[in-house]
């Protein structure tokens, strides 16, 4: 069964560019991972969206998937 992924992501003003910049060259090279899209919700909020083959390729991802958001914290508020 497939499963979903969702981030919700607030960054600061200023910075969405750079944002979703970093987002977009983050690695994502997970096994079973099929695609990610990042959606705008609104002024500085993002979403993002996975879908992996199954629950259990999620979750050995999560590790991974876990160190992406340091390469773009710098432009995130803090929820």
């Amino acid at each position: 069964m497939t499963a979903f992924n969702s981030v919700r992501f607030r960054v600061k003003p200023g910075s969405e560019d750079e944002f979703v910049e970093l987002f977009g060259s983050a690695p994502r090279n997970f096994e079973g991972l099929r695609k990610m899209a990042l959606i705008k919700s609104g002024d500085g909020a993002f979403f993002s969206i996975g879908e992996c083959d199954t629950f259990q390729h999620m979750v050995d991802a999560r590790p991974k998937m876990l160190g992406n958001p340091d390469r773009f914290r710098h432009t995130l508020q803090q929820l």
